[in-house]
């Protein structure tokens, strides 16, 4: 990476793909979202190291509750697995992780795991990373919506305006993303930060996630730099 090039300060990932490439594989779909847990831990990595300093990874949106209950219960059981295996990871290389989505439905065992998560890395400052699980963007503005109307029935003063309204996204403490990726050829958002992503530069990737390298990034960013972002102006 040229020292001349701009680095993203937020970028998002829908990470698509892991089922494809394990059926390319001739492996079943489990064994492509292990594979794309280490391809998520690669880009961290990368990111870190040429200065990105936040992350967000839609790891299980509320819309994948509706896959085959054998791929759901394996998500599910390997988001825990994985949390207990990379909190050292996350200590050792200064990753701050912060867990977004509505928990309200999982598990007890999985929620205080990711409050362990939260808590262990709290103090790291190196990169920070986001994990959207059970996540979906159009009830959190519904849900933003409902709480604003709570406050202002309160406080009748209380007028909305962005500002405002970004203080009751879950993402509140985070920027917003310079870019999103989206991998595996698919040209959609799939209710992934619809608030958020206004502005941000969109790059949809052929290469399914388990195939998406250091060097595919590094392309994104170099086109993310040749862009004229005008956030609607001339």
């Amino acid at each position: 990476m040229s020292s001349s090039v701009k680095i993203p300060n937020h970028i998002a990932f829908i990470m698509d793909g892991n089922g494809r490439w394990a059926q390319h594989q001739n492996k079943p779909r489990t064994f492509g979202h292990k594979k794309g847990v280490e391809s998520l831990r690669n880009i961290v990595t990368y990111c870190q190291k040429i200065g990105v300093k936040h992350v967000s990874a839609y790891a299980f949106s509320t819309e994948n509750w509706n896959r085959s209950k054998v791929e759901v219960s394996f998500l599910i059981n390997l988001i825990f697995s994985q949390i207990e295996i990379e909190i050292s990871n996350f200590m050792k290389n200064n990753v701050k992780v912060l867990v977004i989505g509505n928990r309200s439905t999982l598990s007890k065992t999985l929620q205080k795991s990711f409050d362990r998560l939260e808590a262990k890395t709290s103090q790291n400052d190196g990169i920070q990373l986001n994990l959207l699980f059970n996540y979906g963007s159009r009830n959190e503005i519904i849900h933003a919506c409902q709480n604003y109307a709570q406050d202002f029935q309160k406080n009748p003063n209380l007028i909305m305006d962005e500002s405002l309204f970004n203080d009751y996204l879950l993402t509140k403490t985070i920027p917003d993303p310079d870019i999103m990726i989206r991998t595996s050829g698919e040209q959609r958002l799939s209710n992934f930060l619809l608030w958020q992503l206004s502005y941000s530069e969109l790059f949809f990737v052929d290469t399914l996630w388990p195939d998406f390298k250091n060097e595919h990034l590094d392309d994104v960013i170099n086109q993310f730099n040749n862009r004229d972002r005008r956030f609607g102006g001339h």
